[in-house]
């Protein structure tokens, strides 16, 4: 079963605390969990694109003079009772780029690549009796990045997919 998660997730483009990509932090900074200034946004979703775009930006003229930069992502996600049975798994169409992804507080992946689709198993790290939250720390601030604009965020689908507890990877 694939279950789309596009709705109601929560952004803010501001670097909350500083995390070097090579890090290897196992829990997410507790002023990630306290901060209160997050827009509701959908998915896929660029920040770049509400700019501004200058012509002193690093991303340059390839990169559309876009700002670039840090930002962060967090969504409640659904986890049911009846899933219990199933591996879990969260599937990102596309983040550009250097994702670093947090469930409930916990550590579980980075993803350097934001042309490449991935997947995580999040069956450790979900609960099925509260409420389950994803973090997502993207870090586009270092340009120029590419030969075109690129964007900035998670700008494709993200889906929450559930396997049988025996399957092919």
């Amino acid at each position: 079963e694939k279950i789309e998660i596009f709705d109601n997730w929560y952004f803010i483009k501001e670097e909350i605390i500083p995390i070097k990509f090579s890090e290897k932090k196992k829990k997410i900074p507790q002023e990630v969990l306290s901060h209160e200034e997050w827009e509701n946004v959908n998915i896929p979703h660029d920040w770049d694109i509400k700019g501004p775009f200058k012509e002193e930006s690093k991303s340059g003229t390839s990169g559309g003079y876009a700002p670039c930069g840090v930002g962060w992502y967090k969504k409640r996600i659904p986890i049911n009772e009846k899933y219990k049975e199933y591996k879990l798994f969260l599937r990102f169409e596309g983040v550009y780029h250097n994702s670093m992804i947090w469930i409930n507080e916990n550590f579980c992946q980075k993803w350097r690549y934001g042309y490449s689709p991935f997947e995580l198993d999040i069956t450790d790290y979900v609960s099925f009796n509260e409420p389950n939250y994803l973090y997502i720390r993207v870090d586009n601030s270092k340009q120029p990045s590419c030969r075109w604009y690129t964007g900035s965020g998670i700008y494709r689908p993200v889906w929450l997919i559930l396997k049988e507890g025996a399957y092919i990877p």
